[in-house]
């Protein structure tokens, strides 16, 4: 992070505060060599106060004493860099008023804080603007204006860390032929970014030097656990995710996450949560590669991936109450998944590890876990619905169904073909979502999954409702009905009962399409489907509004509403806002449909969804009615 040189840059230009001089003591606390020892530091102090070398106490205290003495009425500064424990520094200390100690440190030196009153400052990396300054004034401005683009590349896969930038810059100015765009590319490979940082000339400027005298000092298990986390690939880290990793005991694991962190080898990024600095994450997994075998890194990542299956299951459970579930193996009881007390705290849970769970789908599939990859996909499908993540929604199912396929697993293949034809009908792209649905039937019927082969023909019909192909529709949905109900299957023959009143509205026939919906609501009451409860009213709300019967509209639309506002489901929250929006509308209540609608508008433009354009149509011709005389 550059502390010395600033702490030395700091000294100088306060250097007039202090008449009686400062002193400057390298402590190495991480250096490859042996750190100084507070004697050594004393006996260096001693000797520049010119006490004479024979009347420099041998003994630790009666040095210490001596050079409290000393500097009693002084006002001097002290700096003591590159401290490595508490133990090192608290000899060094003055004690006296008129003196100020600065330490620098890649610990956090606690005990100087509880004792001693010690301020801590942290250092963060360089802002992107101080990142090009710097480069600046080493490559020079002509350079890095020539190349402006490239040089906020260079700083970017440089982790914005000072010590990284000047060996990068330093490889510019003494390589003038080099363009900072070649610069970039030797950077791009993750893999070689510690090599090229790295000084031919002199190892102790080296990145990854500097990172192994941390990591040198390291007791054997803080060590292991540093490097099993260089194995992650997401974000960061939950402590009971890294208890999964690690395979310790959470006491454990919290203990040397916490000594990782107060080394500065590990950042603290929330409650319980740890990630790495971009090019420690890469010397992490070089020290990984190196020092535990491919079977004990398959092993880790392997406990680690299952423990996101099992929570994201629990999660999903809570979720979508009535969703299918594919069997897993039992949980490891040493390294328990999270439970959820609620629906918010589920989703609460998913959002905050949202980009960690796509990270663990494409590790599971890169690493040789693909049934944990297309499960993981399975799980998370309809909280990247709710939450409404349609990038990330086709990420993880184009990975999961690779998985699948790559398993020769027709049962997982159907499954994500099921969940890609979901992903489309969402969209609105019906064609597309019809060959997902048909290519999921066939392996259903190939494999006798009647719960598949029923979900498949429901799905056909409410697709073929996008396309307003009412008859077709009608036929695949009563298809799926019979075979829900030969299975007994009652959640999903309400979930096709739900349908078929979608389709019986678009063939004209209100009064069927109500009775299917609400023959459908019971169920999902008595399951927890509340989010299918919603859907249901909604229909209802829409049958209505056709009917020309508009307070009814809006009363069903509003239970919806209701529900889905419970269930922090913004999209359809939006979309019940909007209709009943046209209800109220319709019903001359222009006011209150333009709350409605102004309160959609926000939703749909927050989430990008392409509605919001049509409401601000709404909106416009609402202005124009009321500026008519």
């Amino acid at each position: 992070m550059g502390k010395t040189t600033l702490a030395v840059h700091w000294a100088h230009q306060v250097r007039e505060r202090f008449p009686d001089g400062d002193l400057f003591v390298n402590l190495r606390g991480y250096d490859p060599g042996q750190p100084v020892t507070p004697e050594q530091a004393l006996d260096g102090f001693l000797r520049a106060l010119d006490v004479p070398a024979e009347k420099i106490p041998s003994e630790l205290d009666a040095q210490a004493a001596l050079f409290r003495s000393l500097l009693d009425a002084r006002r001097m500064l002290v700096v003591l860099d590159n401290a490595a424990s508490v133990q090192q520094v608290r000899p060094l200390l003055p004690g006296a008023a008129g003196c100020l100690t600065l330490i620098t440190s890649r610990s956090q030196l606690s005990g100087l804080a509880t004792r001693e009153g010690v301020g801590r400052v942290s250092i963060d990396v360089l802002s992107p603007g101080q990142a090009l300054r710097l480069l600046r004034q080493v490559i020079g401005s002509s350079r890095v204006d020539a190349e402006p683009s490239r040089a906020a590349e260079l700083a970017r896969y440089c982790g914005y860390l000072p010590l990284a930038l000047r060996i990068a810059a330093d490889r510019a100015v003494t390589h003038p032929y080099l363009t900072l765009a070649d610069l970039v590319e030797e950077l791009i490979d993750e893999h070689d970014r510690l090599d090229m940082l790295a000084s031919d000339d002199d190892a102790a400027t080296a990145v990854r030097a500097v990172f192994s005298w941390s990591y040198n000092r390291l007791s054997p298990d803080a060590a292991r656990v540093f490097r099993l986390l260089g194995l992650n690939t997401g974000s960061d880290l939950s402590a009971e995710a890294a208890v999964a990793l690690t395979g310790l005991t959470k006491r454990r694991a919290c203990r040397l996450l916490d000594t990782l962190a107060g080394q500065h080898l590990l950042q603290q990024t929330g409650r319980s949560r740890y990630g790495f600095h971009d090019l420690l994450r890469v010397y992490a997994a070089e020290r990984a590669m190196s020092e535990e075998s491919e079977g004990e890194r398959s092993v880790a990542v392997g406990r680690m991936l299952n423990w996101y299956l099992h929570t994201t299951l629990a999660a999903r459970r809570i979720v979508h109450p009535i969703a299918h579930e594919t069997p897993i193996d039992p949980p490891n009881p040493a390294y328990p998944p999270l439970t959820f007390a609620s629906h918010d705290r589920a989703l609460d849970w998913c959002e905050q590890e949202r980009v960690n769970l796509v990270a663990a789908i494409q590790q599971a599939a890169e690493d040789g876990h693909e049934a944990i990859a297309w499960k993981l996909a399975d799980n998370l499908a309809s909280f990247f619905a709710l939450a409404w993540y349609p990038d990330d929604w086709i990420t993880i199912l184009r990975i999961g169904l690779t998985a699948a396929r790559h398993l020769a697993d027709q049962n997982a293949q159907a499954i994500m073909l099921m969940s890609m034809a979901d992903f489309f009908y969402e969209l609105k792209r019906y064609d597309e979502a019809i060959d997902n649905y048909q290519q999921a039937l066939l392996l259903s019927r190939e494999t006798g999954t009647r719960w598949i082969e029923g979900f498949c023909l429901n799905g056909l019909g409410i697709s073929r409702v996008g396309l307003r192909q009412f008859d077709e529709a009608a036929h695949y949905i009563q298809q799926a009905l019979a075979i829900f109900r030969e299975t007994g299957m009652r959640h999903r023959e309400a979930i096709a009962l739900n349908s078929l009143g979608s389709a019986y509205h678009g063939l004209g026939r209100p009064n069927d399409a109500i009775s299917c919906h609400l023959q459908a609501i019971p169920t999902f009451e008595q399951f927890g489907a509340d989010r299918r409860q919603a859907y249901a009213l909604g229909k209802i709300g829409d049958t209505y509004y056709d009917l020309r019967q508009f307070r009814d509209a809006v009363y069903y639309h509003r239970k919806a509403l209701q529900i889905f506002r419970k269930k922090k489901d913004r999209r359809s929250i939006a979309f019940e806002l909007f209709d009943i929006g046209k209800a109220l509308h319709a019903d001359r209540q222009t006011d209150a449909a333009r709350r409605s609608w102004e309160e959609a508008l926000a939703i749909f433009s927050d989430l990008g969804d392409p509605l919001a354009g049509e409401i601000r149509s709404f909106l416009a011709d609402l202005a124009d009615d009321s500026d008519e005389p």
